[in-house]
Formats: C-alpha cells, structure tokens, sequence
C-alpha cells in the first residue's frame, strides 16, 4: 500500500538560525503611505523563473537549506579577490585575512568535504604568485574610488496593486505602524534591480569598459562559458553598469577559477576568462523578461498561488534546495522548513560583510 513520506530523512530538531530575515517588501520613508519595494536580486529573481513553489519558500517564508559548502568556498573566494584587486596585488595577507574572515563569520565548517580553508588558501596563493606580473583587468576609479565589489540598488518599474494581499505583514516583514498581524494592504510595489559588482574595469583598452564577474566552479568547459552569452546575471549587470555610469557597457569577461577536488592525477586548479558582448538589444530585453517574471510573482502573491514546477525537481546542479520538504504532506511542510535543515534567508548584496 502506497503511503506519502514522512520525516525521515530531514534533521528535526528545531533551528537555532537568529540571523534576521531578509524582508520580501521593504517600506521607504521617501515613498507615499503603502507603497513598498521589492529589491529583486538574481537569487530572488532565479526562484521566481524556475517554480512558484520555491519562490513561496524562499521569498515568503524566507528559508534555505544548510550545509552549502560552496557557497560559502566560493565568497571566501571572492572576499580575497576584493582585497586583491582593491590593493592592486601588494597584499597577500590580507587577502588571506580577508578569505578566513569571511569563513568565520559563516561560522563554516567543511567536515568531511573536499573545500577545506587550507585549499582556498593554496587557491589565493597560486592566484597571486600566477596573475600578480600578467594581470590586465585595471579597475576603473568610479566617485573617488576603484569600482571594486560595488552594491547598486536601480529602479526598474512599478506595479500598482491597491489592494490586500492574502499575508500579514509580519509575515512579509515590513515594518510597519499598523498591527504586524493585519493582512497587508499594497498600493504600489517598485521594483528596483540589486546586486554587486565585482569589478568595472579595463581589459585591453583604456576607453572599453567591462563588467568582470569572479566565478569560482569544480566544472570548466564550453558549457560553463556557453551559460555567459544569454546569461540574466551578467547581462543585467551590464544594465546596471550603465545606469551607473550612464553610458553604454556592452562586454562582460568572466574570470573564472576552476577549484577540483585534490587528487593524486587531478587538474587542481586552473585560471581561465573570456570576453563576451552584449549588443543593445539583448540589453533591452533583458529587462523586459525581468518585469516580466516579477509580474508572474506578483500574481501569485495576490492570488496566494505557488504552484510546483516539478521540471525543475532535478537540475543541472542537482536536486531542488526544497525537494525534501515538497515530498511531504502539506501539513508537515511548514515544521520541515523549521529544523536546522534550513537557514533564514538573510543575505542581501546591498549588505556589507560583518
């Protein structure tokens, strides 16, 4: 007899996570009564592409899953890069500081997987030693400073609802005067386009400009450069480079740093970059689709209907971050999210580092 899965498998004690959650809707003291906004970075942005349902869990209830080992590899990684390119190759211990730092303050701990801090820091080591005499990616100096690791926040468009939508604002995370427990009442929604920049910089000419995204990956190869060329990441990027600068900004280079796991027969670590362009009207629709995601979004919160794309159960990545809890009962989903399994949702990139 066929009977629904159960609880087993997932870590049930209660989670200890006190970081705060990141709001879904923000109120500004700038904007008229009920009109709020959503800052929509390419995480939040790639939930509400890939399935309503993980949208609803990540953006609502403001949950993700625990233990992302390269997540937390991957922006040790970058921290040190920051520092790199902000001290224009002269300081390796501070890079190397800046990469334990940012270790310690995720409070990682590898076990018994293969990115250990001793590897980033060998990583960080060959990177300075192979890229210090040879580097040509010059950052720009952008209102007095290098254009290094740079947050934006831009506007994008608005969606006027007036209307209530089916959560609290408790449960959306709004301050507000109004009783945090009274359904919430929403005017206006503006959307605004966030992120970090990791570099504006000249590669080859000093009068062509590029985006330049730090990618740290296990996995190289033309489907790994192949992912650049339509990707909603870095093409917005480009957008905002030019809201920025208010000029055009059509390339974008990856610089890559493939990290495998240490073998005795393996490639280790290999540096690569390539450069792409983005002509305008990829630009411009770039931000079409995105509006246009947001409005799908916008609908089922109004509506309060997240439905599962189950298409995306398994990806190239492997298995959605909340395919253990859509494999449970509705009942038990809420108290699934709940254990040390998931974390509070609570990075921002408009955020700085502790």
């Amino acid at each position: 007899m066929f009977q629904l899965p159960s609880l087993a498998g997932i870590e049930t004690a209660i989670s200890s996570d006190n970081k705060p959650k990141t709001p879904l809707l923000y109120s500004d003291p700038s904007l008229p009564p009920h009109h709020y906004i959503l800052k929509l970075d390419n995480s939040t942005l790639e939930q509400f592409q890939t399935c309503p349902r993980s949208a609803f869990y990540y953006c609502i209830k403001r949950r993700q899953r625990q233990g992302r080992h390269a997540l937390v590899f991957g922006g040790a990684i970058h921290s040190a890069l920051e520092h790199i390119y902000k001290t224009s190759f002269t300081d390796l211990r501070g890079a190397k500081y800046a990469l334990l730092r940012h270790m310690e303050n995720e409070n990682y701990s590898p076990g018994e997987n293969w990115r250990t801090p001793e590897l980033a820091l060998a990583v960080i080591d060959q990177y300075f030693n192979q890229m210090s005499l040879m580097d040509n990616i010059k950052p720009i100096t952008h209102d007095n400073a290098l254009f290094v690791e740079r947050s934006f926040a831009l506007n994008l468009g608005i969606f006027e609802i007036d209307s209530f939508l089916p959560f609290t604002y408790a449960e959306l995370g709004i301050e507000t005067s109004e009783g945090s427990d009274e359904k919430c009442y929403v005017h206006t929604i503006h959307v605004q386009w966030t992120g970090k920049i990791d570099l504006l910089a000249t590669i080859t000419s000093p009068d062509q400009i590029h985006v330049v995204d730090h990618k740290t990956s296990s996995m190289g190869g033309d489907t790994f450069f192949k992912d650049f060329e339509l990707s909603q990441q870095t093409v917005g990027y480009a957008w905002a480079a030019e809201q920025i600068l208010n000029r055009p900004i059509n390339h974008f280079c990856v610089n890559a740093l493939f990290i495998r796991k240490p073998t005795r027969t393996g490639k280790g670590c290999e540096f690569e970059r390539r450069v792409y362009y983005y002509p305008p009207h990829q630009i411009a629709e770039w931000k079409v689709s995105v509006m246009a995601a947001v409005e799908s979004f916008v609908f089922s919160l109004l509506h309060n209907s997240f439905p599962m794309h189950t298409k995306w159960c398994m990806g190239k990545y492997g298995e959605c971050q909340y395919h253990s809890v859509c494999s449970l009962p509705p009942e038990s989903r809420n108290f699934a999210l709940s254990t040390r399994e998931f974390s509070n949702v609570s990075w921002s990139p408009l955020k700085d580092e502790i």
